[in-house]
């Protein structure tokens, strides 16, 4: 007799991933999405250079639906994000042409942008669970 998989012990590792997603913060989730972005990116780019087309078609879709996903997130009621909208308008735009030419070259500047993106979300929510930390040592 076979019995059936349960669900929970399908795989672990998604598991933990699904519900890291669930139960991180706004910025957390972005810096994730960056990530993501950065990997994805990272492997189209070395998928070209090994002339893998392939895989870089199916890494470089990743990496635009990420820039979508960054870029819905964005507020617009702020001026920031309407700058953010235009460089995710610009890296969505190069990952198109990078995946329609198979240009490694086009791929490895979207990585490099993607990169600097996303030190700058890790450096923003650095600050800010440090001053977060120090306005609640100051309240105490």
């Amino acid at each position: 007799m076979v019995y059936p998989v349960q669900a929970p012990f399908q795989n672990p590792y998604r598991r933990y991933r699904e519900q890291s997603i669930q139960t991180a913060s706004p910025g957390k989730l972005i810096i994730m999405l960056y990530d993501g972005l950065v990997s994805s990116l990272s492997q189209a780019g070395e998928a070209i250079r090994d002339g893998r087309i392939e895989e870089a078609h199916n890494k470089l879709i990743k990496s635009q639906d990420i820039i979508l996903e960054l870029d819905a997130s964005l507020n617009m009621e702020f001026e920031i994000s309407r700058h953010l909208h235009a460089v995710y308008d610009f890296l969505y735009r190069q990952a198109v042409k990078a995946n329609v030419d198979k240009d490694f070259k086009i791929a490895e500047s979207c990585l490099v942008m993607a990169r600097e993106l996303r030190d700058a979300w890790l450096q923003a929510a650095n600050s800010q669970v440090g001053s977060t930390l120090a306005s609640s040592a100051d309240a105490k």
